[in-house]
């Protein structure tokens, strides 16, 4: 399902856009590959911008999760620097579910009355914006573009769900290595290392 407005209706209308999502959402249009739908943009732009924090951290514990497993992985012996890594794995490990725990959805009501608002402005104007409209009454046309808003932003969640999961099996595999080689040490030497351990990384190992 697709929305009304195409990238190029709306480089057709600047101003309006602009006026209606600010110059950062314009520019995200500009940027956006042909054919794309004004509402996966919108969803895109909105997404982005409430969860810039959280796109951060999944980037980062992704680009870490992957150098921890090409470091840790030939590893054959739990030692010091081991240690340390077990201690990284745990708090990567304890802010991936602090992040999904405060996964948040996207608020699709503003961005819908926001979307109608522009909307009315340009079915004032002639051009293919009015032509689409016309196929189409206003209850029916929002019904259809409020699906296809929330399928972009499903979409959106998904993509972020889906790195998440990524950085988790990733570090799942090193915890587990990590642990079968501290679990494969005798008494004495797991009393000498404890104390580098982390409390987190002392939970994994327990």
């Amino acid at each position: 399902m697709q929305g009304v407005l195409t990238k190029r209706d709306i480089l057709a209308h600047t101003w309006t856009v602009i006026r209606h999502f600010g110059l950062f959402m314009f520019l995200d249009v500009v940027r956006a590959p042909e054919g794309c739908t004004f509402l996966e943009i919108l969803a895109r732009h909105e997404f982005s911008k409430e969860q810039r924090d959280e796109l951060r951290l999944v980037r980062r514990v992704d680009v870490s999760a992957t150098r921890l497993q090409k470091d840790v992985l030939p590893r054959t012996e739990f030692s010091p620097s081991a240690a340390a890594q077990l201690n990284q794995v745990a708090s990567l490990l304890r802010r991936l579910q602090n992040s999904q725990e405060q996964h948040t959805r996207g608020k699709i009501d503003p961005l819908l009355q926001r979307f109608e608002t522009m909307l009315t402005s340009l079915a004032g104007k002639e051009g293919p914006v009015r032509a689409a409209l016309g196929t189409l009454s206003r209850s029916e046309l929002m019904a259809v573009e409020a699906r296809v808003l929330r399928n972009a932003q499903k979409r959106c969640r998904d993509e972020v769900d889906e790195k998440l999961n990524h950085a988790r099996v990733e570090l799942d595999l090193v915890r587990a290595h990590l642990v079968r080689l501290y679990l494969a040490l005798d008494e004495d030497h797991r009393a000498l290392l404890q104390p580098r351990l982390s409390p987190e990384a002392i939970a994994l190992v327990a």
